[in-house]
C-alpha cells in the first residue's frame, strides 16, 4: 500500500513537471513572437505592436472608447503600461483616441513628427495631457533608428528639412528622467498628411511598411530615393485613398499582404476601387478592418501568419 502511494505521488509529480515544462515552452515560444494588430477603430487608424510585456501603439484612432476596446481585446488586464506611443501626424482620426488613453494607461514615451494641428482644441487637449502625465517626448525625422525588444524601427519620412529648416529645441521638464522633454510642436494650418511619420519595421527577415497618410508625391519621392524596399506587409496609406498607394510604391515594396484601416460606409469612399484594382493587378491580397474587424498578424523572425491561419515563410506569396 505504501509503495502504491509513493508510486502515485511520483506519477503526480512527473505529470506536474511535464505540465510545467509544456507551459514554460508555450510561454517562451509566444514571447519570441510579435503580434501586429490593426485595430478596428472606424474611419481612422491605430496600430498595436505587442511582444511579452512590451507594448507599442502607433496612432490612436478617432475614438477613445474604440481604442480602449481594442487594447482590452489584445492586452492582459494587468498590463496598464504602453512603453511607446507614436503619433504619425496630428489629424484627429489618428490622435483623438490618445487623449482618453492617457487617463487609463501609463505611457512612457511619445514620439511625433513635430507638428501641431492649428486651431484644434482636441490637439491642445492631447498636448496638455502629455504634460500633465509627464510623458517624455521626441520628434522623429528621416534617418532616425531605434530598437525595442528586437524590433528595429527605421524612420523614412519626414525629412528634417520638411519644416522650413526650423529647429524645434525641446526643453527638459522632468528632471527625474534623463533626456525627458515636453512636446515642442510647430503649428500648421494646412494638411499634414504629407508630413506623416513613415516607418519601416524589421524583425529578423520580417519587414513591414507603415505609411501614415502620405500621398502620391511623397511615395514617389521615397521610391526615387530607393528608400522603399521589399516588405512582408504594407499598411496602405490614407485608408486606401486614391491619392496614395501608387503603382510605383507597390512595385518597389512588393508586399505579400496589404492591410487597410478604414471605417464602414465612410463618406470618402475609402478604400478607393482604383487602389484595390492596383492591388489586384499585382496579385496582392488585402484585408480591411471595416469587413473583418481587428487585423492581427503573428510574427516570428522567419515567418508570419494571420491568427488561426497557415503560417507563411517571409518572402513567400499566397
Amino acid at each position: 500500500m505504501v509503495d502504491e502511494r509513493r508510486l502515485q505521488a511520483r506519477l503526480i509529480l512527473v505529470l506536474w513537471a511535464v505540465l510545467a515544462l509544456w507551459l514554460g515552452y508555450r510561454f517562451w515560444w509566444s514571447n519570441r513572437r510579435w503580434r501586429l494588430i490593426i485595430c478596428a477603430v472606424g474611419q481612422g487608424e491605430a496600430i498595436l505592436l505587442t511582444r511579452s510585456s512590451t507594448q507599442i501603439l502607433i496612432d490612436g484612432g478617432p475614438s477613445g472608447a474604440r481604442l480602449l476596446a481594442c487594447l482590452r481585446r489584445h492586452l492582459p488586464f494587468w498590463d496598464r503600461t504602453i512603453e511607446l506611443v507614436i503619433n504619425t501626424h496630428p489629424e484627429e482620426d489618428h490622435f483623438r483616441g490618445l487623449i482618453t488613453l492617457l487617463d487609463y494607461y501609463r505611457v512612457n514615451n511619445y514620439f511625433h513628427n513635430g507638428l501641431a494641428k492649428s486651431k484644434s482644441a482636441s490637439f491642445q487637449q492631447l498636448k496638455n495631457k502629455l504634460i500633465e502625465h509627464k510623458v517624455c517626448s521626441r520628434k522623429l525625422a528621416a534617418g532616425d533608428r531605434f530598437r525595442i525588444s528586437l524590433m528595429d524601427f527605421k524612420v523614412l519620412w519626414p525629412e528634417p528639412s520638411a519644416f522650413s529648416g526650423q529647429n524645434l529645441l525641446p526643453s527638459k521638464f522632468w528632471p527625474g528622467r534623463p533626456n525627458c522633454y515636453q512636446p515642442q510642436l510647430l503649428s500648421m494650418a494646412d494638411s499634414v498628411n504629407n508630413y506623416s511619420v513613415v516607418l519601416q519595421l524589421s524583425y529578423g527577415r520580417f519587414r513591414a511598411l507603415l505609411t501614415g497618410d502620405i500621398e502620391a508625391e511623397v511615395e514617389r519621392l521615397l521610391v526615387w530615393r530607393q528608400q522603399i524596399k521589399p516588405v512582408t506587409m504594407l499598411k496602405l496609406a490614407h485608408h486606401g485613398s486614391a491619392t496614395s498607394t501608387t503603382t510605383e510604391l507597390l512595385a518597389a515594396a512588393q508586399p505579400q499582404l496589404a492591410l487597410i484601416s478604414v471605417g464602414a460606409k465612410n463618406r470618402f469612399g475609402h478604400p478607393s476601387p482604383v487602389v484595390l484594382s492596383r492591388l489586384k493587378a499585382r496579385k496582392i491580397p488585402w484585408r480591411r478592418t471595416d469587413q473583418q474587424g481587428d487585423l492581427e498578424l503573428v510574427i516570428s523572425s522567419t515567418s508570419w501568419s494571420e491568427v488561426g491561419q497557415k503560417s507563411w515563410p517571409v518572402g513567400t506569396n499566397f
